[in-house]
């Protein structure tokens, strides 16, 4: 299709009233299906105005309905094949708003908006799906009918990286150019696991890892800002217009060629053998593939399109708790999760997010303690992977529930031990896997897992090896089922409509009231600021905050997928420790704080530039074990740089500010209920009590505020 034909088809349409086309139209309009905002933002993305784009959607949409077919991969590959050879009209260049919303000078913003325009328009839907709608860059071309689109995508962020100055030069030793190709993959759980063991080692290779991240951030960013007209509302009727443009040639025209069809096929059918059927998708290999897998289950989604809805029970000696999930896998990736304790009436958490930009959660822990929040904002996009993890919030997260034995935890747990895949077995109907892991300890860890969703269906845990005793049970599976789109009750992902104002939350302390944070430049007037410029893994939220209550310290945070990461750094000099701090890194000395928080890593350090300012740093990471852990926080420390005058525009671009939206982006807050000023239950603060006591043993003074959490 020419560029020519679809500009003059799209001014044709939507210069002319629509009321003139639908004169014998019914009364309501076509119902869309729930992937069309997403389609009419990749075509946005490929045509560069949201006119031609709402044509383009209509087409495919109209083209769909006529053949019966209402499914979100067939439509991509269908707006792949009406897509132009050019764009149609490309934006000639950024305007103020947009320069301030990415943070870069007039020519840079021009200059990529232009590389956008200059590229081939399938790739542009390409980097869309991968960038909007967290499609595997793997998986690219599965869903386009493409070749090639995961090495194209990878050459375009290192080409606008590089360009940007974000991107650093490749290492000069051979393996660097061994892993050169993959480390844009280096926070995957199984590709990017040599990557990350080689950037332990390789600062040039970390910095560029880190540089290619801040590309994909600055590239998302820049996607839902160039492209941020929203979907008309009149969608539906130029669908149904489209309908009836569509309509079959008279009977002269098309009778002849049914006829030559018919004895076409059934000359075929003669000759041709039967068609075989399409083979299951292969097993896993090993166990620990299978648990990766299990992991990302939400990224990759599933082979089946529908909506993934599983209950579940946990038992912990804290009480029992439900927990509920609905997961939309088709690309609008709709999530909702509940959780609720034994004979509590009202659910402690209850979050439901469109997969995009709006997240609505309600927080309940006993009176004057309700929380209820909506939130629009594209930026949450980006944080959606920690929302579908909720409740899990790793250790220094605000836990509404005991953390030890909800399932992400579990799959962790079985990934760092010794796994063994010991084979298949079946749970109401269903087919499962059954791993057996064992760790350092020698406790077992048994746990089922459904071979379709890769859900969770049973957790034990056994003795140690050779103690005897039976196994506990701390997971159990009630429902596990994947229902079509219509069979889902139509208020499981509803929106809520009262709204006030209120700040865009970190996921993980979802449970706690907005803490006020501020900029770097805030920071370092207030306080001694070291920045590590390693991070464990790619950075989905970065902010600053002060400490919570006597505001002696500030804490930076860095939230990854499957780490948390916080540097403290008090504003005033301490009085004299009795312990000196014994190792030596990069830039002065450190000591590891022992203490009983699970998956973590606390260090107390000094720099040498700042030897009176005891600072700490504090990692918890899922899915490494205490030894590799312990070597990332060390590599951390070689990379702090303290921040001045100088300095403070390189690091300001990667913290976000969680108190202001902007014109874009509505933060709103439900009803007029009371909110709470301090922790909802006494057990949220049992791990910050933890690393507070171990610190104050280690220093040998009384418990200080040492909190991590608002």
């Amino acid at each position: 299709m020419k560029r020519a034909p679809l500009r003059q088809r799209a001014n044709e349409l939507l210069n002319t009233p629509l009321g003139r086309w639908l004169r014998r139209a019914p009364a309501e309009a076509p119902t869309m299906p729930d992937y069309a905002p997403h389609l009419f933002k990749l075509a946005y993305i490929a045509v560069g105005d949201p006119d031609s784009a709402a044509v383009l959607a209509a087409d495919v949409i109209a083209l769909q309905s006529n053949a019966r077919v209402a499914d979100e991969a067939a439509a991509l590959h269908l707006l792949v094949k009406l897509l132009p050879e050019g764009w149609l009209s490309w934006p000639g260049a950024a305007g103020p708003g947009e320069w301030l919303r990415l943070r870069l000078r007039r020519e840079e913003a021009d200059r990529l908006l232009s590389v956008l325009g200059e590229w081939d328009v399938p790739a542009r839907v390409a980097l869309g799906l991968w960038l909007s709608a967290g499609v595997r860059r793997d998986d690219l071309d599965g869903w386009l009918g493409t070749q090639g689109m995961a090495d194209r995508v990878s050459e375009f962020v290192g080409y606008i990286g590089e360009g940007l100055d974000l991107i650093p030069p490749l290492g000069e030793r051979p393996a660097c150019a061994d892993v050169a190709a993959d480390l844009l993959d280096a926070h995957e759980p199984q590709v990017g696991r040599m990557v990350r063991l080689h950037t332990l080692g390789c600062e040039a290779c970390r910095k560029r890892v880190d540089g290619l991240q801040a590309t994909v951030g600055l590239l998302r960013v820049a996607l839902n800002t160039f492209f941020r007209a929203p979907m008309p509302s009149d969608l539906a009727r130029l669908v149904l217009l489209r309908q009836r443009q569509m309509r079959q040639p008279p009977v002269a025209v098309w009778k002849p060629l049914v006829i030559a069809a018919v004895l076409l096929l059934l000359f075929v059918g003669v000759v041709r053998k039967p068609a075989a059927t399409a083979a299951p998708a292969p097993p896993p290999s090993n166990a620990a593939q299978l648990l990766d897998r299990a992991l990302n289950r939400f990224v990759n989604g599933a082979q089946n399109p529908g909506v993934l809805h599983e209950r579940m029970r946990m038992f912990s000696s804290q009480g029992n708790f439900a927990i509920e999930r609905w997961h939309d896998y088709s690309g609008a990736r709709r999530f909702r999760v509940t959780v609720q304790q034994d004979d509590n009436p009202l659910p402690l958490l209850d979050v439901t997010s469109d997969g995009y930009q709006q997240i609505a959660y309600e927080v309940n822990a006993g009176e004057s303690q309700t929380q209820r929040v909506l939130v629009r904002n594209p930026d949450m996009q980006k944080l959606m992977p920690l929302v579908r993890q909720l409740p899990t919030v790793g250790s220094f997260g605000a836990a509404l529930v005991p953390q030890q034995y909800l399932d992400l935890n579990l799959l962790a747990s079985a990934r760092r031990g010794k796994p063994m895949l010991l084979g298949t077995t079946h749970w109401q109907g269903r087919t499962a896997y059954t791993v057996v892991s064992t760790s350092d300890t020698g406790e077992r860890l048994i746990l089922t897992l459904d071979q379709e969703t890769l859900s969770l269906v049973e957790g034990r845990i056994a003795a140690t090896v050779g103690s005897g005793g039976s196994a506990r049970s701390v997971w159990q599976a009630e429902v596990i089922e994947v229902l079509g789109r219509r069979d889902v009750p139509p208020t499981v992902f509803q929106l809520q409509t009262q709204q006030v104002a209120a700040a865009m939350p970190n996921p993980r302390q979802i449970a706690n009231t907005a803490t006020p944070t501020i900029d770097l430049a805030a920071a370092i007037r207030s306080s001694i600021v070291a920045v590590p410029e390693s991070l464990p893994e790619q950075s989905m939220l970065a902010y600053i905050r002060d400490s919570s209550l006597v505001r002696t310290s500030t804490m930076q945070f860095y939230e990854g997928q499957w780490s948390t990461l916080a540097v403290e750094a008090p504003r005033f000099a301490e009085p004299l420790r009795r312990r000196p701090l014994e190792q030596s890194f990069a830039h002065g000395k450190y000591t590891e704080v022992e203490h009983n928080v699970n998956q973590t890593t606390i260090l107390v350090f000094a720099m040498d530039r700042a030897p009176e300012r005891r600072m700490r740093l504090y990692l918890w990471h899922a899915l490494l074990d205490d030894a590799e852990r312990t070597a990332l926080s060390r590599s951390i420390l070689d990379s702090l740089v303290l921040v001045d005058a100088q300095n403070v525009e390189q690091f300001h671009r990667r913290f976000m500010d969680l108190t202001v939206s902007d014109a874009s982006a509505e933060a709103q807050l439900l009803g007029s209920l009371p909110v709470r000023t301090r922790s909802i239950n006494p057990r949220r603060r049992f791990g910050r009590l933890k690393a507070d006591q171990a610190l104050a043993r280690f220093e040998g003074v009384p418990v200080a505020d040492h909190s991590l959490l608002p």
